[in-house]
């Protein structure tokens, strides 16, 4: 069963967001963590990896939730990064 933690979200407002263990970072929290990366940038990158069906991250009502671990790895993904669209 998926607990429910209390977490920060945009202007210091609380919401309950559903985790499975506790290093699961949303977008926004991992573009703060890594850096150099945008919160639209890895949200581009999460929308990518739903469209090719990868398990990281998953949707959880408004935020991408992954492991800090895969949001390294979705950012130096070469594929990811370098996607072109089909006409």
């Amino acid at each position: 069963m998926i607990e429910g933690v209390k977490v920060w979200f945009r202007d210091s407002e609380m919401l309950d967001i559903p985790y499975i263990n506790n290093q699961e970072y949303s977008a926004s929290r991992a573009a703060k963590i890594l850096g150099k990366y945008s919160i639209k940038w890895l949200t581009q990158l999460a929308l990518r990896c739903n469209r090719i069906g990868l398990e990281w991250p998953k949707r959880v009502e408004q935020e991408w939730i992954a492991p800090l671990e895969e949001w390294k790895r979705i950012v130096q993904d070469e594929t990811l990064r370098s996607w072109m669209t089909k006409k």
